[in-house]
């Protein structure tokens, strides 16, 4: 089915393959929707962030804040995904480790079994390296296609092809994407 596209109030553009406005993009998300609204008490989503690029820029700047955002929030239970070693700005939020370079396989490999150990209600990856495999609800974030639109940005054609690999996997897996340009 093709995806629909809307902006959203915070200026990103959000997609889903059930079409604009849509609340449950497909039947995976429909175990997290289906509690709602709660009867009683809070109804709080458990969300893993892949944090793992949280030390980059551009990306990195988008993740931190985006979780820092997201922590202060009372329905939300936010779990980061780190590496080994990462640096203080997940102090007080509750981690799992990931080890390995989030675009590798194994790094990959490593996200998906983190993931599996928080069993999260929604993971929401802010770049488009996404768990191998896909288990939950999946949000990607989309960053820098501009090795993808620009001739010349990355001229080894190894590193394009996987590249372009991971971002139609991520389109193609996602339960929702958002961008910060139009997709």
């Amino acid at each position: 089915m093709p995806r629909a596209s809307t902006m959203s109030a915070q200026g990103a553009w959000i997609s889903s393959r059930r079409g604009a406005g849509s609340t449950i993009p497909n039947a995976r998300f429909a175990r997290c929707a289906s509690d709602w609204p709660p009867a009683q008490g809070v109804f709080v989503t458990r969300i893993l962030v892949d944090c793992r690029m949280a030390e980059w820029t551009g990306v990195g700047r988008y993740t931190v804040g985006l979780v820092r955002a997201l922590a202060m929030r009372d329905d939300l239970d936010v779990v980061a995904a780190v590496a080994p070693g990462a640096s203080a700005f997940a102090d007080g939020l509750d981690t799992v480790t990931a080890a390995g370079n989030p675009f590798s396989p194994a790094g990959m490999t490593a996200l998906g079994r983190a993931v599996g150990r928080v069993a999260p209600d929604v993971t929401h990856c802010p770049h488009f390296p996404t768990p191998l495999p896909v288990r939950h609800p999946l949000v990607v974030t989309m960053h820098d296609l501009t090795p993808l639109l620009v001739a010349g940005v990355m001229p080894s054609r190894v590193r394009r092809t996987v590249y372009r690999g991971q971002v139609a996997r991520a389109v193609r897996i996602a339960d929702a994407l958002l961008t910060l340009s139009h997709f």
